[in-house]
């Protein structure tokens, strides 16, 4: 069984609230200086993370990992896509 933080709930038959509306980019924000994401492509249906916003997936190639990134509860992504050090309040769960 893969362990999974408290805070990254289990999306396989749990309930979740997932996202209806269609501009899923302005709930989240990049900081400045933050490089690799693209808002504008988060998908409707995106599962929310604790604090509402929803959750990024970027690919790690140097370490062949998917990585789950939630931007914290200031709804800020201070993490570059594919680290796999979080920064600021971001979380984040590496998987293969």
């Amino acid at each position: 069984m893969v362990s999974v933080p408290d805070w990254l709930p289990a999306l396989t038959g749990v309930k979740r609230r997932l996202t209806s509306c269609c501009d899923l980019g302005a709930m989240v924000k990049g900081a400045a200086g933050v490089t690799g994401w693209n808002m504008a492509l988060l998908a409707e249906g995106v599962p929310l993370d604790p604090w509402g916003h929803p959750y990024l997936l970027a690919y790690n190639g140097t370490l062949g990992v998917m990585i789950i990134y939630s931007s914290g509860p200031n709804g800020t992504i201070e993490t570059n896509a594919g680290s796999d050090k979080a920064l600021g309040d971001d979380l984040l769960y590496k998987f293969r």
